[in-house]
């Protein structure tokens, strides 16, 4: 006679039991840790940790002077409102996640959308590092401080990081991807922003990838460093259109965006391509180039543009290079420095003008292809102009 399946003692109510036993215990096991609701200040040292995450954040915090707030690789921050998580001056957070195992801020929204918190505003030495920042109106904001942002995800905000006035981030092995606006860069009286925005991926943000406008009419001329980076494309005026400068206001910087990536992690590729303002003393060199203007150039007051011998400069469209400052292009007989245009069948009247505003720029042993240059007084030996419009 052969065994039943089940005892015979409980007979198939047994096996029902065991059954519902098996499904109270799974549900035991797989039922979210319990969150730990924020309602008050950083006052004192503190760790959030994985056993006490989610944190669901439902005022806007301050990390007190002096006082560290560090949060663990995994922890979830989710915020039930239009509150911030901020850093006094001296108040420290420290946000260090590891690769799949990242630090995320987030919207406590079922339903979440950018705006639905205020964001992050950091101190000076604050750590931010493999880490999630998602639907804030502003996910980062740097005011006149200078924290490293590194190896993190900052998507679907209205801005994803801020700078404000003075600051010398580090900015490295990031994705900052379809936000409103990716980097936003502000200057002032109080200073204008510098950060190091090098090797990210920064691409398919709605608005712009960086916009980077400045408040004083008339400020001094300077350039950002956001050179290799990927920006989804490997077309300069792709590139460049998603960017907000001082190609697009006089008030603005100059936001350095080449040489570029190929890809994500990818080759660095486009170092010939010059836009914008020459803000500091520069050197074009034969080695480096053809250099490719794809928008209007200026030398700003106080730079020199040094252009050795044998060098050559194309000009891709109507611009123009204007001197407001000083040009050295002293070529030689045998390697003459050329500025031309950039067609395949170029033509008079491909580019605009060599525009020069200040005394004292020399140009020599130089093949210019122009349809004019004009300004003022300025030494010109032993060049050759041609193929000029008439």
């Amino acid at each position: 006679m052969s065994k039943p399946l089940y005892n015979r003692v409980g007979g198939i109510h047994a096996k029902r039991l065991f059954c519902l036993s098996s499904v109270a215990i799974f549900v035991a096991f797989s039922s979210p840790a319990h969150a730990t609701d924020v309602t008050s200040n950083i006052t004192t040292n503190t760790t959030w940790d994985v056993a006490g995450s989610p944190y669901i954040v439902k005022t806007s915090i301050f990390v007190i002077n002096g006082v560290t707030l560090t949060i663990n690789p995994g922890v979830e921050v989710k915020f039930e409102g239009n509150y911030s998580l901020t850093t006094q001056p001296l108040g420290i957070i420290n946000a260090q996640g590891a690769i799949g195992n990242e630090v995320k801020f987030t919207s406590n929204k079922a339903i979440p959308a950018k705006g639905d918190w205020l964001g992050l505003s950091l101190s000076n030495s604050s750590i931010i590092d493999h880490v999630i920042v998602e639907y804030a109106a502003t996910a980062i904001n740097i005011i006149s401080v200078s924290p490293p942002i590194q190896n993190s995800l900052i998507h679907y905000n209205n801005k994803g990081l801020s700078f404000s006035y003075a600051s010398n981030s580090m900015i490295t092995g990031n994705t900052i991807t379809d936000n409103l606006t990716g980097i936003y860069l502000e200057g002032s009286t109080f200073g204008y922003p510098n950060p190091t925005i090098n090797n990210n991926s920064i691409y398919n943000n709605q608005n712009y990838n960086i916009y980077a406008t400045n408040d004083i009419t008339g400020a001094i001329k300077s350039t950002v460093n956001v050179q290799n980076n990927w920006w989804g494309t490997t077309d300069p005026y792709v590139i460049m259109n998603k960017i907000y400068d001082i190609v697009d206001s006089t008030n603005g910087p100059t936001v350095d965006f080449t040489p570029f990536l190929d890809g994500i992690n990818g080759n660095s590729i486009g170092g010939q391509y010059v836009h914008g303002g020459i803000t500091q003393n520069t050197i074009w060199n034969s080695n480096q180039g053809p250099y490719i203007a794809i928008s209007n150039i200026t030398v700003t007051n106080g730079a020199t543009l040094t252009i050795d011998p044998g060098t050559e400069v194309k000009f891709d469209g109507n611009f123009s290079l204007t001197v407001n400052g000083t040009l050295n292009a002293v070529g030689t007989a045998a390697n003459m420095i050329k500025f031309t245009s950039n067609k395949i069948s170029p033509s008079p009247g491909d580019w605009n003008r060599l525009q020069l505003n200040t005394n004292g720029s020399v140009i020599q042993h130089a093949i210019i292809d122009l349809p004019q240059i004009s300004g003022r007084l300025v030494k010109m030996e032993k060049s050759v102009f041609r193929n000029q419009k008439d």
